[in-house]
């Protein structure tokens, strides 16, 4: 066995392992393009949905089992995933749930492996790397030149008038673009976090052709005019912010080093933000704000005390509804409980005060007050996910991943962003007369995956966005780790 282990080991090497990698983050677009094209069923199979986990999960299985310091490092945090995933799928089956919901169930957590198993190999690609400095890199053009390719496709398909609409499954009322992708709101929340580097990269770019340089210039534009189209609040009111920080942060630094050519970032920075102001009423999001607050106002306004609930929905009643529809455990909510239930659970816990079209508030209160009353079991394992009434699985990942998988779950996803958050955040203010204007902006991006998954969700869960928080995270600990040579040598 040992031999054998030998033999890939051989085979198996840090510069093999980042060259597979990093094209595999250049790919990304068009895995995603696949899977917009599978979804429509303009091509015979799901390419992308074998494609992606058979690479990152075979490449972290020959980590795993080649590299003893990795094995060592990761192996909690998947024993604590296989409890997980054991304990969980275990309540569901419980709970009499469907088979197929489990099955479904399964996969949604598989996802959260992929996430998993990310780690133990970008961990491998920097910290086994012969040259850090080289690997971090060509990481950070791959990261970039991604996205570009990204944003280039979504503008060809505006223009070709053949776009995918950001809120076609769930309103076709609302407006926004998502190019050939899948979900507008994924991608818009993996360019948000990864938007302050690649501003600072492009801006930033050092090159003899000045043609070039101009170019990498200009190309910013188009990720914020790309945050602009998708039409969710969340993906341009980033947008605003982060431009807005980078004009801040930059003039800070440009002051502070006496740099007279960061002046031209610094204007073409004000320009980008100017035209977001002056064009905001034109955006697709303005018009669903808009469109938004006149259903809002027709709900306020509704006099919804005379409708009687169980007559509106008693040709869905499956079973009798238990007395007041107030006490319930988890065993019998899923089969007893139903659209009429989750109305008047919602009515109880908020006096009224949640309107029937802020889906997001009834996901809260619905999955917050069901959790709250469960047994320890679901309290460790969680609820379930997919197995929710209508829309009620709640889109917020932070609490989605408490509520729905539990505390184990909670930790198993949590654990290592929070950890680094936190390390991040105090060396940073330890070192803060040392910092750079690239490590305040990596910070800002993978902080604000902590806001984006909390608001809105779509992030953690997902594989088309998992990557590039895991890039973003791995840039960051090389800054930190420079930063921590600084203050060692000083010392």
């Amino acid at each position: 066995m040992q031999e054998y282990i030998e033999k890939i080991r051989k085979k198996i090497n840090n510069k093999n392992i980042v060259n597979i990698m990093l094209v595999f983050l250049l790919l990304q677009p068009l895995f995603d393009i696949l899977s917009f094209l599978d979804i429509r069923n303009l091509i015979p199979i799901g390419i992308s949905t074998y494609i992606k986990p058979i690479v990152v999960f075979g490449i972290g299985a020959l980590i795993y089992l080649i590299d003893k310091g990795e094995r060592k490092k990761w192996t909690i945090l998947y024993v604590l995933y296989a409890v997980l995933v054991i304990g969980h799928l275990i309540i569901l089956n419980r709970i009499s749930t469907d088979f197929s919901i489990i099955l479904h169930e399964l996969r949604f957590m598989i996802n959260m492996g992929y996430m998993l198993v990310l780690y133990i190999i970008f961990d491998y690609m920097y910290y086994r790397s012969e040259d850090r400095e080289e690997t971090i890199s060509r990481l950070k053009k791959t990261l970039v030149a991604t996205f570009i390719i990204y944003c280039v496709t979504i503008i060809i398909s505006i223009i070709t008038g053949t776009s995918g609409r950001t809120y076609e499954y769930s309103d076709a009322s609302k407006l926004g673009y998502k190019g050939w992708l899948d979900s507008g709101q994924i991608f818009g929340h993996a360019l948000s976090i990864c938007l302050p580097f690649i501003m600072y990269y492009l801006l930033s770019y050092k090159t003899e052709n000045k043609i070039v340089q101009i170019i990498l210039k200009l190309c910013i534009i188009m990720p914020v005019v790309i945050l602009c189209l998708i039409g969710t609040k969340v993906t341009l009111f980033m947008c605003i912010i982060i431009v807005l920080s980078y004009v801040v942060l930059s003039t800070f630094f440009a002051i502070k080093n006496k740099e007279k050519a960061s002046i031209i970032n610094i204007v073409l920075s004000v320009l980008v933000l100017a035209g977001i102001f002056l064009l905001y009423t034109k955006t697709p999001t303005y018009y669903n704000m808009s469109l938004q607050g006149a259903v809002d106002t027709a709900y306020k306004n509704m006099d919804t005390t005379s409708i009687n609930w169980e007559e509106q929905y008693s040709e869905l009643k499956v079973e009798e509804i238990p007395e007041g529809a107030e006490k319930y455990d988890a065993r019998t909510e899923y089969n007893q409980y139903n659209i009429y239930a989750t109305q008047k659970l919602i009515e109880k816990y908020t006096d009224g005060s949640v309107l029937p079209s802020d889906i997001r508030a009834k996901q809260l209160v619905y999955n917050f007050n069901k959790y709250k009353v469960a047994d320890v079991e679901y309290k460790i394992f969680g609820l379930g996910y997919l197995n929710q009434p209508g829309d009620l699985a709640i889109e917020k990942d932070i609490l989605m991943s408490l509520f729905s998988f539990g505390i184990l779950g909670f930790l198993t996803m949590f654990i290592v962003p929070i950890s680094l958050w936190i390390r991040a955040t105090y060396l940073m203010l330890r070192n803060i007369r040392k910092l750079d204007l690239e490590t305040l902006l990596l910070y800002e991006g993978f902080s604000s995956f902590f806001f984006i998954s909390f608001y809105a969700g779509y992030t953690f869960i997902y594989t088309n966005f998992s990557i590039f928080l895991v890039a973003i995270m791995y840039l960051l600990i090389h800054k930190l780790s420079k930063l921590k040579d600084k203050k060692i040598s000083n010392n």
